[in-house]
């Protein structure tokens, strides 16, 4: 990963500005806070290592910013880009006031938004981002989660586990209710920045909040017809759990 200490004294403290060559690969929509009327948004960086960095940028009362504008034409146009002036504090990033995106020909191109098959993803790392294109196979009936947000107050989601399929395999998939209305059984998507999870060594796909893009697909994704087993013991575990 490039990146470059700016505070005069060149020393890693706490105060640090640095500087992040990278693509942006989401940008938020900028929101109001929960606790006042100031505002926020954050977009995620991929680095050169492949890992995402989620960077935090803090409004006023006015939900508007200059920087976000220009994040969005970093954005549209797919090219590098060195972040500056960020302030890093215990592997959290915000943005300062002097913060700015200045475009850079980078010699790596970012994985997560670069479209995988199925058989490839198994064999990646916990918590990565991930581009897929497959055919909707399989959607559960609504699943209540409850989260704790702190040990005052709890909150209720909806999911769906879905199974996801393509020339190479099957995956289960849990998507969140704002993207319901995103899918429909049988057909074929491209699904953009999807985290891979992975537990007791079975991996599984998620819908984020940086999961910015779900596109029908025209032509749709033909399944393989040698791994129907898998697909149906894949069923049977989620139906069943």
């Amino acid at each position: 990963m490039k990146r470059t200490i700016t505070d005069k004294n060149n020393t890693l403290t706490s105060l640090a500005l640095v500087s992040l060559d990278a693509y942006i690969v989401h940008i938020n929509k900028i929101t109001k806070n929960n606790t006042n009327d100031n505002h926020h948004y954050s977009f995620i960086l991929c680095i050169e290592d492949q890992s995402t960095v989620r960077v935090v940028k803090y409004l006023s009362k006015v939900p508007s910013c200059l920087l976000y504008n220009r994040l969005r034409e970093s954005l549209r146009s797919g090219r590098g880009a060195t972040i500056t002036s960020l302030r890093e504090q215990n592997n959290q990033y915000t943005c300062t006031v002097s913060t700015k995106v200045i475009d850079k020909d980078l010699n790596f191109r970012p994985e997560c938004i670069r479209v995988k098959n199925i058989n490839i993803l198994k064999n990646e790392t916990n918590d990565k981002l991930c581009t897929v294109e497959a055919q909707i196979c399989a959607i559960s009936d609504e699943i209540a989660v409850v989260f704790e947000e702190n040990e005052f107050k709890r909150v209720q989601k909806i999911k769906k586990n879905i199974i996801i399929g393509d020339g190479t395999g099957a995956l289960e998939m849990s998507v969140w209710e704002n993207h319901f209305n995103e899918i429909e059984l049988g057909k074929s998507y491209h699904i953009r920045l999807l985290k891979i999870r992975i537990y007791n060594d079975q991996i599984s796909l998620t819908t984020t909040t940086e999961t910015s893009e779900i596109t029908g697909i025209i032509s749709d994704i033909s399944i393989v017809k040698d791994n129907e087993s898998s697909h149906e013991s894949t069923l049977n575990i989620m139906f069943t759990s």
